[in-house]
């Protein structure tokens, strides 16, 4: 009974939290997100190979070997291969680096005008992702800590991150919550719905699942490995693999991002 009280406990504690970082998200996006949906059917009406009926949904870039286009106008590109949405929200651009081949898409939020924000190459930031520094409780009040991720990682639709640092070969599922101050090591994968507890240290090779998020070996679970849709249905620990699946899954997605005309 004390165990079972004990993590209703932790399940209000995270939900709680993953309350308060939605609802910052959510004000910061009220004034950056555009009508992706308008976007996706821009991308339709300008792919010059392919046009797709109207109920269809349009391919995902994150499936290999599938180009996603888009136009020219909406997107602009850097001298070191960063594709930026005009419709997102890069605040602060004085202290965010990219590290080159990055795209940032529509509605993203990154919160460069709090605290320095350093992204490694080859990352991915899908519709709605927010970016958000970390901070830190003094005694005179709160200062914001610089956010740094490595390279070749991929944030999910409407994930929220407000974590200390994020390594190299990691993948954030959709609609995750990264806590403040949490660390996230290499090659790691939150899964989509995930909460991730404030200060979590995740290690390397973890899979992170639910509310609030903990390894699939901690639910005494078996592993199973689907390699080709790059997913594990329930997991222990990833395999050494994974990191040469995120390479080539970002790698991927960049090249097949593509601009029409």
């Amino acid at each position: 009974q004390q165990q079972q009280q004990q993590q209703r406990g932790w399940k209000h504690d995270a939900a709680a939290s993953a309350g308060g970082v939605q609802r910052r998200a959510a004000g910061e996006l009220r004034g950056a997100t555009a009508d992706c949906s308008v976007s996706k059917a821009r991308e339709r009406e300008t792919d010059p190979h392919e046009r797709r009926s109207a109920g269809e949904e349009p391919c995902d870039g994150a499936v290999v070997g599938r180009p996603r286009w888009y136009s020219a106008a909406e997107y602009f590109e850097t001298k070191m291969g960063n594709k930026v949405s005009r419709r997102s929200a890069v605040c602060g651009t004085r202290h965010i680096k990219l590290h080159g081949r990055c795209i940032v898409r529509d509605g993203a939020v990154v919160r460069g005008d709090i605290a320095d924000v350093t992204i490694g190459t080859g990352c991915v930031l899908e519709e709605r992702v927010v970016l958000r520094p970390s901070y830190r409780r003094h005694a005179d009040g709160c200062v914001f800590t610089p956010l740094t991720i490595g390279d070749h990682v991929l944030f999910e639709e409407g994930c929220v991150v407000e974590a200390a640092s994020v390594g190299s070969f990691v993948r954030i599922g959709r609609g995750a919550v990264i806590g403040q101050g949490s660390v996230i090591k290499e090659c790691c994968w939150v899964r989509d719905g995930a909460v991730v507890p404030a200060g979590t240290v995740v290690p390397p090779y973890t899979l992170f699942d639910g509310v609030p998020a903990s390894t699939a070996a901690d639910c005494g679970a078996g592993s199973a490995w689907d390699g080709t849709s790059f997913g594990w249905h329930v997991a222990r620990l990833l395999p050494v693999s994974f990191r040469e699946v995120m390479y080539q899954l970002t790698m991927d997605y960049y090249t097949n991002f593509r601009r029409s005309g």
